[in-house]
């Protein structure tokens, strides 16, 4: 305890603080802290009389900590405020001197100089960068090749140019064909597998209203209607506009499942295809060549193939089966 004490009456006397401060701090009473601090109550002798509690000298602990780290920030702050100074004053003195160095000069060449004494040559530090940047080597505009190409993005078709550098070893003609080639490719994948682009209320009710802009007699263009559709459903109430949403769930909805029934027919087709190239009979002059009869020969080898896998099973296996539907039969009859 009077270690505790002890430091806390240093730090009341080389800060200056006061009981008061302190107390307020430490959420004492002001009589407490007096009795904290009193030197009589230091002494180890008397100090079995009186003794604070283990929570008051934690509280002391925090607060000796807290102006230790306050004592060291602001030690920090002044030596950081002094390095500061000192460089800025460092920087006014040489701009000062260069200053005046250069009015001298100016001065000696305008009176011609006195003396015939060779003149000493003076090296003029300047401060580089902090980092220098690296520069790239600039391509010459004469090695760009511009290669024009077809571009097809969502059905809009326009075209589009390519700088290709013509100094780099492998832009080829051939490479440069295959990376189009191959782009092209990833795209029309892309494009075939993707599903259709779901509609908001808006365009819904831009298609419900086209009809009745086409009947009217007034002819408008394109940009005027859209205007005007605009104007008609920003005036619209959200119970108008929620008709239009549940219509646009519907279409939207049609719509993906149109996607998915093409998606399937798409890909029986090309199985189909790639089974009559199979068997021969795409191009073959002895075979006809029709959808409803590839489609039949097809279903027929199908049929005559599980008519075969059925013939092989082994009798006793076909036996276990019949036994184990028997048997389950007789159980849903006896719980009945």
């Amino acid at each position: 305890m009077s270690h505790v004490a002890d430091r806390l009456a240093r730090l009341l006397e080389s800060r200056a603080l006061s009981s008061e401060q302190v107390a307020a701090q430490l959420g004492w009473p002001h009589e407490e802290l007096q009795r904290f601090v009193a030197p009589e109550n230091r002494q180890s002798m008397i100090a079995v009389r009186w003794s604070p509690s283990p929570e008051m000298e934690s509280a002391v602990e925090k607060l000796l900590v807290r102006h230790q780290l306050e004592t060291a920030a602001a030690h920090v702050k002044r030596s950081l405020r002094r390095v500061t100074v000192a460089s800025s004053s460092a920087t006014l003195r040489h701009a000062h001197s260069m200053a005046h160095h250069d009015n001298r000069t100016l001065e000696w060449s305008a009176t011609g100089g006195s003396s015939h004494r060779k003149r000493k040559r003076k090296t003029f530090v300047k401060p580089l960068p902090e980092f220098t940047r690296p520069r790239r080597p600039a391509t010459s505009v004469d090695t760009l090749c511009p290669v024009r190409i077809d571009v097809d993005v969502d059905g809009v078709h326009f075209q589009d140019t390519l700088l290709i550098n013509s100094a780099d070893s492998t832009a080829t003609a051939e490479s440069i064909a295959a990376q189009i080639a191959r782009d092209e490719r990833l795209t029309d994948s892309v494009q075939e597998t993707k599903g259709p682009r779901p509609i908001n209320p808006f365009i819904m009710y831009c298609q419900i209203q086209k009809d009745v802009f086409m009947k009217s007699k007034l002819r408008r263009s394109a940009a005027e209607s859209r205007k005007i559709m605009g104007d008609m459903w920003r005036k619209m109430t959200d119970e108008e506009k929620e008709h239009y949403a549940k219509l646009t769930e519907v279409e939207n909805e049609k719509r993906r499942r149109e996607h998915v029934f093409d998606m399937r027919d798409r890909a029986i087709a090309e199985w189909e295809e790639d089974e009559a190239r199979r068997l021969g009979m795409i191009g073959s002059s002895s075979y006809e060549t029709t959808t409803e009869h590839v489609r039949g020969v097809l279903l027929a080898n199908y049929i005559n193939e599980r008519h075969e896998v059925d013939m092989n099973r082994p009798t006793q296996d076909i036996e276990a089966e019949a036994d184990d539907e028997n048997g389950e039969h007789e159980e849903d009859e006896d719980d009945q």
